[in-house]
């Protein structure tokens, strides 16, 4: 009787775990990609952030250049960011594709790139984020 109210409680415990852990992606939690997105780029730090999660599906292909969305891009874009460049590098087969925007507010410069790594399965990627912001003298230096 003892053993079965340990497992009993033990089970509640992974219940109420599980659901207030339950997984979501940052942009389910809009407020705190955006209050982290502000950190970044008022610091301006010219540290890459991934979020490795910001896609809840993988990807079957990569876009074209046209119709390629970048979820943090777009974010930026909503807080008056300008698009100034456009980029892309494909690696060497079963290699990471990059897909990189680079946008700018005042004196302030962000890389944003969508990553999409190669999963187990050869017909699947699985799309991440990241974002480096700097300064203007940060940005011309590093060209």
């Amino acid at each position: 009787m003892k053993y079965t109210h340990i497992l009993v409680m033990l089970g509640l415990v992974c219940l109420t775990t599980a659901a207030t852990h339950s997984k979501k992606t940052p942009l389910e939690k809009p407020d705190s990609l955006k209050e982290t997105l502000q950190f970044i780029t008022n610091t301006k730090q010219n540290m890459i952030y991934e979020f490795p999660d910001i896609y809840d599906k993988l990807a079957t292909r990569i876009e074209d250049d046209a119709t390629e969305q970048l979820m943090i891009t777009q974010l930026l874009k909503k807080e008056e960011f300008k698009v100034i460049g456009r980029g892309r590098g494909n690696y060497p087969p079963r290699a990471v594709r990059i897909v990189t925007n680079e946008l700018q507010k005042g004196d302030c410069y962000c890389e944003v790139s969508k990553i999409y790594y190669p999963s187990a399965d050869s017909t699947y990627y699985e799309p991440a984020e990241r974002i480096r912001c700097m300064d203007s003298l940060t940005y011309f230096n590093k060209r």
